[in-house]
């Protein structure tokens, strides 16, 4: 998913992708997708695997909205 158009766009985008994700990937920081409300995403996807790769999301904050995250090369990952 490219990060361009209108925010509205955007947000239509990220929920149409979300609901047929294995996975939730952060894969640069880009506002609008560190921004992610997880609530919101947990509701539109049932992939509860979220994988931040450039050390942006809090662990604990999408731990409690049900995900299990791993972040590149952190050591808390099991």
């Amino acid at each position: 998913l490219v990060a361009s158009g209108s925010p509205e766009e955007l947000r239509a985008r990220i929920e149409e992708v979300l609901q047929e994700a294995d996975a939730v990937l952060l894969l640069v920081a880009d506002t609008e997708f560190i921004s992610l409300d997880r609530v919101a995403v947990s509701k539109l996807t049932s992939s509860r695997i979220a994988v931040d790769t450039v050390n942006c999301w809090d662990r604990s904050a999408w731990q409690a909205a049900g995900f299990t995250l791993f972040r590149l090369g952190d050591r808390k990952n099991k």
